[in-house]
Protein backbone atom coordinates (compact mmCIF):
# COMPACT_ATOMS: atom_id res chain seq x y z
CA UNK A 1 0.00 0.00 0.00
CA UNK A 2 2.56 2.44 1.00
CA UNK A 3 4.23 1.77 -2.46
CA UNK A 4 1.12 2.37 -4.41
CA UNK A 5 0.87 5.76 -2.55
CA UNK A 6 4.11 7.06 -3.22
CA UNK A 7 4.08 6.48 -7.33
CA UNK A 8 0.80 7.97 -6.74
CA UNK A 9 2.51 11.02 -5.23
CA UNK A 10 5.81 11.00 -8.00
CA UNK A 11 2.94 10.64 -10.84
CA UNK A 12 0.93 13.55 -9.79
CA UNK A 13 4.39 15.43 -8.71
CA UNK A 14 5.96 14.69 -12.47
CA UNK A 15 2.31 15.67 -13.99
CA UNK A 16 2.30 18.85 -11.68
CA UNK A 17 5.79 19.70 -13.17
CA UNK A 18 4.82 19.27 -16.59
CA UNK A 19 2.10 21.75 -16.23
CA UNK A 20 4.27 24.67 -15.27
CA UNK A 21 6.85 23.51 -17.74
CA UNK A 22 3.81 23.56 -20.69
CA UNK A 23 2.80 27.10 -19.33
CA UNK A 24 6.99 28.11 -19.51
CA UNK A 25 7.02 27.07 -22.99
CA UNK A 26 3.75 28.49 -23.77
CA UNK A 27 5.04 31.73 -22.59
CA UNK A 28 8.21 32.40 -24.60
CA UNK A 29 6.22 30.80 -27.91
CA UNK A 30 3.77 33.68 -27.51
CA UNK A 31 6.39 36.10 -26.49
CA UNK A 32 8.41 35.16 -29.46
CA UNK A 33 5.20 35.98 -31.75
CA UNK A 34 4.82 39.28 -29.87
CA UNK A 35 8.56 40.79 -30.63
CA UNK A 36 7.73 39.01 -34.36
CA UNK A 37 4.60 41.51 -34.35
CA UNK A 38 5.69 44.53 -32.82
CA UNK A 39 6.67 47.82 -34.52
CA UNK A 40 7.40 50.40 -32.09
CA UNK A 41 4.83 52.88 -31.32
CA UNK A 42 5.37 56.42 -33.02
CA UNK A 43 4.36 58.47 -30.13
CA UNK A 44 5.04 56.65 -27.25
CA UNK A 45 4.01 55.50 -24.65
CA UNK A 46 1.80 53.22 -25.85
CA UNK A 47 -0.10 52.27 -22.82
CA UNK A 48 -2.52 49.72 -24.60
CA UNK A 49 0.18 47.29 -25.23
CA UNK A 50 2.13 48.15 -22.83
CA UNK A 51 -0.45 46.82 -20.45
CA UNK A 52 -0.96 43.75 -22.16
CA UNK A 53 3.11 42.78 -22.25
CA UNK A 54 2.93 43.66 -18.50
CA UNK A 55 -0.29 41.71 -17.47
CA UNK A 56 -0.35 38.56 -19.98
CA UNK A 57 3.72 38.23 -20.17
CA UNK A 58 5.15 39.78 -17.37
CA UNK A 59 2.83 38.68 -14.81
CA UNK A 60 2.27 35.58 -16.28
CA UNK A 61 5.84 34.82 -15.91
CA UNK A 62 5.91 35.29 -12.12
CA UNK A 63 2.75 34.09 -11.19
CA UNK A 64 3.70 30.39 -12.96
CA UNK A 65 6.59 30.58 -10.75
CA UNK A 66 5.17 31.51 -7.60
CA UNK A 67 2.11 29.11 -8.51
CA UNK A 68 5.24 26.14 -8.92
CA UNK A 69 6.89 27.52 -5.81
CA UNK A 70 4.13 27.72 -3.15
CA UNK A 71 2.02 24.58 -4.40
CA UNK A 72 2.47 21.54 -2.08
CA UNK A 73 5.29 20.54 -3.53
CA UNK A 74 8.46 21.96 -4.81
CA UNK A 75 8.31 22.15 -8.31
CA UNK A 76 11.79 22.08 -10.12
CA UNK A 77 11.86 22.86 -13.93
CA UNK A 78 13.53 21.05 -16.37
CA UNK A 79 16.78 22.97 -17.83
CA UNK A 80 14.74 24.10 -21.25
CA UNK A 81 11.23 25.30 -19.34
CA UNK A 82 12.98 27.34 -17.09
CA UNK A 83 15.26 28.52 -19.47
CA UNK A 84 11.86 29.21 -22.19
CA UNK A 85 10.16 30.70 -18.98
CA UNK A 86 12.75 33.39 -18.41
CA UNK A 87 13.32 34.22 -22.01
CA UNK A 88 9.73 34.72 -22.24
CA UNK A 89 9.80 36.69 -19.36
CA UNK A 90 12.65 39.12 -20.18
CA UNK A 91 11.12 39.15 -24.04
CA UNK A 92 7.96 40.79 -22.42
CA UNK A 93 9.91 43.38 -20.20
CA UNK A 94 11.80 44.52 -23.53
CA UNK A 95 8.68 44.72 -25.27
CA UNK A 96 6.83 46.64 -22.24
CA UNK A 97 9.83 49.34 -22.19
CA UNK A 98 10.01 49.31 -25.94
CA UNK A 99 6.36 50.32 -25.76
CA UNK A 100 7.50 53.66 -23.61
CA UNK A 101 10.37 54.51 -26.30
CA UNK A 102 12.74 53.01 -24.18
CA UNK A 103 15.30 50.48 -25.76
CA UNK A 104 16.75 47.62 -23.07
CA UNK A 105 17.92 43.87 -23.14
CA UNK A 106 16.67 42.74 -19.68
CA UNK A 107 18.21 40.07 -18.03
CA UNK A 108 15.68 39.43 -14.75
CA UNK A 109 15.28 35.99 -13.13
CA UNK A 110 11.84 34.67 -12.80
CA UNK A 111 12.72 34.61 -8.92
CA UNK A 112 13.13 38.51 -9.14
CA UNK A 113 10.48 39.10 -11.32
CA UNK A 114 8.04 36.95 -9.02
CA UNK A 115 9.39 38.96 -5.73
CA UNK A 116 8.86 42.59 -7.61
CA UNK A 117 5.43 41.22 -8.08
CA UNK A 118 4.73 40.15 -4.13
CA UNK A 119 5.84 43.55 -3.67
CA UNK A 120 4.15 45.46 -5.63
CA UNK A 121 0.94 43.20 -6.40
CA UNK A 122 0.63 44.81 -10.03
CA UNK A 123 2.23 43.54 -13.14
CA UNK A 124 2.71 46.89 -14.47
CA UNK A 125 4.92 48.15 -11.48
CA UNK A 126 6.56 45.24 -11.30
CA UNK A 127 7.68 45.49 -15.30
CA UNK A 128 8.27 49.00 -14.51
CA UNK A 129 10.02 48.39 -11.79
CA UNK A 130 12.32 45.89 -13.73
CA UNK A 131 12.68 47.75 -16.56
CA UNK A 132 13.20 51.33 -14.72
CA UNK A 133 10.49 52.87 -16.86
CA UNK A 134 7.84 55.74 -15.81
CA UNK A 135 4.27 54.74 -16.03
CA UNK A 136 3.03 57.72 -14.64
CA UNK A 137 0.47 57.63 -17.18
CA UNK A 138 -1.13 55.01 -15.29
CA UNK A 139 -4.41 56.81 -13.74
CA UNK A 140 -5.15 53.78 -11.27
Amino acid sequence: MADASRDEWTDARSSERRDYEARAVALRERATTAREQFSAPTAPPDEERALAFARDGVGEAAATYIEARTEDSWVYFESDAWDALEVGLNTYLELFAACHGVDCNPDVTARTAAETLLDTHDAVDTAAVLTDVDVTWRDD
